[in-house]
């Protein structure tokens, strides 16, 4: 088949063959962890699995309001910056994620001590704290800035081979609640040491300076669009976990979260692109607006029709195959799972877009973007979870992806007619 020149050399470059490289590695470590997750839910049960999915739920709210999601912003000043000013830049941003770890640690420990100390969440908090550590003090921004993404890859390939170990060897049917948190930690933290060694040859982040906050403070402040996008991000496309097991119940949130589970392994391999891509787009956009956009729009459609094959796939598969891998009890999160796959595909394609948004520096724009899809979401999840239970909020994910998708490709759009012929 001959393909279109544009796609051939896409096809051809150095970063697609890096991304396939990086599939490559992970593909065979992320099928151990694939059967890995499925014996771990076999042996937990719904409604243990989502007790654990609900402290899970807590501690990404609480990584991310410690991350401050600027990390296209620190890999912006990263990649212009010299390399005292690189140095610097990452002694800051350890400064800064460490001081708000150890208030929010705090903050649960007296919390679990007081309000939760005779519930069975109290475990749950304790073995929590370690991973939310662990997750929001990682060293990913500063790969990313290095472009050395594999490393990333290879650290990720490790905590799921650990994971998949740990498992197989300690669960039996009936395993009590949070122990796959227990297991998790583990693991991340074999991940969590070797992404550091790669990005700043060292085992563990560097020591917090007090004398650094009030820099750290500033640069939250520069930061504070990327925060606001990335708080707003979380209410449409993740606020539905921690709600079904409000709203509904734990055993819900279980079944929802072999979906979410799922999905979560499949979007580690589709969001590599728009990862890989973003210090390349800041390359790109120096070239002027209108081969900025074209290069979007040729990655864009390659990726669409990888999507569009993979969700018609799980829409055929899914039904099928869900419950003889997770038992019978499992059999309603199949249709939860189609949903959320689309939706990860939508994610994609739009990634490059948002991420082409933030190389502009169109963080303002961006955000309005992401409110008026959290205003829609959040009040669509609070009525139609407690009715619909785990379908309608894998549906309505999906369609706040479309939504937020539809308005990103619009102002690209607007953006490379207005400035066609001027150069960024």
């Amino acid at each position: 088949m001959n393909l279109p020149p544009a796609v051939t050399k896409i096809i051809s470059s150095r970063l697609f063959r890096q991304a396939s490289h990086m599939m490559g590695w992970q593909a065979l470590t992320k099928c151990i962890s694939f059967f890995a997750a499925i014996w771990s839910a076999r042996c937990l049960g719904p409604e243990n699995l989502g007790k654990s999915g609900l402290v899970l739920s807590i501690v990404a709210q609480a990584s991310l309001l410690t991350t401050l999601s600027i990390e296209a912003l620190l890999v912006r000043e990263y990649k212009q910056g010299s390399p005292e000013r690189q140095q610097h830049l990452i002694e800051i941003y350890t400064t800064l994620r460490v001081s708000i770890s150890i208030v929010f640690t705090l903050i649960a420990l007296l919390v679990a001590a007081t309000a939760f100390r005779d519930s069975p969440y109290f475990w749950g908090i304790l073995v929590g704290i370690p991973y939310y550590l662990i997750n929001a003090n990682n060293a990913s921004w500063l790969l990313m800035a290095k472009e050395n993404m594999p490393a990333n890859s290879r650290s990720a390939a490790v905590t799921s081979v650990a994971i998949a170990v740990l498992t197989f060897t300690f669960f039996r049917p009936y395993q009590p609640a949070f122990s796959d948190i227990v297991v998790i930690s583990i693991a991340s933290f074999l991940g969590f040491i070797l992404a550091w060694k790669a990005a700043d040859d060292r085992w563990l982040p560097r020591i917090a300076k007090l004398s650094l906050l009030a820099d750290g403070a500033r640069l939250a402040w520069e930061g504070r669009w990327l925060f606001l996008i990335g708080l707003f991000a979380y209410l449409y496309t993740s606020l539905e976990q921690p709600l079904v097991g409000i709203l509904a119940s734990a055993e819900d949130l279980g079944l929802y979260r072999t979906a979410t589970n799922l999905v979560g392994t499949l979007q580690q391999f589709l969001l590599l692109i728009p990862t890989l891509l973003y210090p390349r787009l800041i390359e790109w956009k120096k070239k002027g607006i209108k081969p900025f956009w074209h290069r979007q729009l040729q990655i864009a459609l390659l990726l669409f029709l990888v999507g569009s094959l993979i969700s018609l796939s799980s829409f055929i598969l899914a039904p099928i195959f869900y419950p003889i891998l997770y038992g019978p009890a499992f059999s309603g999160a199949a249709i939860p799972f189609t949903l959320l796959v689309t939706a990860k595909c939508l994610i994609l394609v739009e990634g490059i877009f948002s991420w082409g948004l933030l190389a502009l520096q169109r963080e303002k724009r961006l955000l309005l973007l992401m409110v008026i899809t959290a205003s829609i979401a959040v009040p669509l999840y609070f009525t139609i979870i407690p009715r619909y239970g785990i379908i309608g909020a894998a549906a309505t994910n999906l369609a706040m992806e479309a939504l937020f998708f539809a308005m990103c490709f619009a102002l690209s759009w607007k953006l490379s007619h207005k400035h066609q012929n001027e150069s960024l």
